[in-house]
């Protein structure tokens, strides 16, 4: 099977074996097509760059798998009782009940703060979607996944105090830095945002 190189394309050997790839793809039978949503490419500057913004783009991509996973998430909140019960008896042979009950409690509690961080990221992919990121509402959304993140965290250290482990302490520092980073990228927000409306004002 052959490919012949497009005009221009011998300026470029890297964009002739991107073209003759991508045109072979077509034709392989365990390959029907190369999916337009998961490899976009846009022709720049002799080269091929990945649409990083918009509903065709990575960013669009990212929020359809945060939209499975906030579905999912409630999913998996509503089967807490049984699905934990499950897991405890397999894990703990269902002797001590009142573990039973401080996990769940903690797991409603830190999965509501959990689904809100999910949540938050939805709607500024969603301004990302749209081109637009440097809005007040990104700037509230992201303090207040901080503001999650470090509850989830103080859960989780209280949870230390009882029932200690390994993957506890991951996850409060996860959730702390989570936090961190959070805040302080709403603050960055908020600087590009006043830039920005000084820039609008003075055009």
């Amino acid at each position: 099977m052959r490919c012949s190189a497009r005009q221009g394309d011998l300026l470029d050997p890297h964009l002739s074996a991107l073209n003759c790839f991508l045109a072979l793809g077509y034709q392989l039978p365990a390959y029907d097509y190369i999916s337009n949503v998961t490899v976009r490419y846009l022709q720049l500057r002799g080269g091929y760059r990945m649409i990083i913004l918009g509903e065709k783009g990575l960013s669009g991509i990212v929020k359809h798998l945060l939209d499975l996973i906030f579905i999912g998430g409630i999913g998996i909140y509503i089967s807490l009782p049984v699905s934990l019960k499950w897991y405890f008896q397999r894990t703990h042979d269902g002797t001590d009940i009142s573990i039973y009950y401080f996990l769940l409690v903690l797991l409603y509690v830190t999965g509501v703060l959990a689904l809100i961080i999910v949540n938050e990221i939805r709607k500024i992919f969603k301004t990302l979607n749209r081109r637009n990121p440097f809005m007040m509402d990104n700037v509230k959304s992201l303090n207040r996944i901080g503001i999650a993140s470090f509850l989830i965290a103080f859960f989780y250290i209280f949870k230390i105090i009882f029932f200690n482990s390994i993957l506890t302490v991951i996850v409060v520092m996860v959730f702390i830095i989570a936090g961190f980073f959070s805040i302080i990228l709403a603050e960055v927000f908020r600087q590009a945002i006043a830039v920005k409306e000084e820039n609008d004002f003075t055009i």
